[in-house]
């Protein structure tokens, strides 16, 4: 089964979440400074840990803050949003 699931994230995820990515940048809504490539490496990052991710969340008494923290991170990392001037 985890072939199989593997198999359906690199033929129909992953070109998916590339094409959003491409779609992000053109509409300015993804920085340009951070290539395709690297935030794909990112994505495989949070996918590879995320058992991990919520092994962590199980054991801490303020789970959904935890999950939370967790997203917000992976959408503006540790400086917050970066605003435009």
């Amino acid at each position: 089964m985890s072939a199989y699931v593997e198999e359906l994230y690199t033929a129909k995820a992953m070109p998916l979440m590339i094409r959003f990515i491409e779609e992000g940048k053109e509409r300015g809504e993804i920085s340009s400074k951070v290539s395709t490539g690297t935030i794909m490496a990112y994505f495989h990052m949070f996918k590879d840990y995320s058992s991990s991710i919520l092994e962590m969340a199980g054991q801490r008494d303020d789970k959904e803050a935890f999950i939370e923290e967790i997203i917000h991170l992976f959408f503006y990392g540790i400086c917050g949003e970066e605003r435009s001037s």
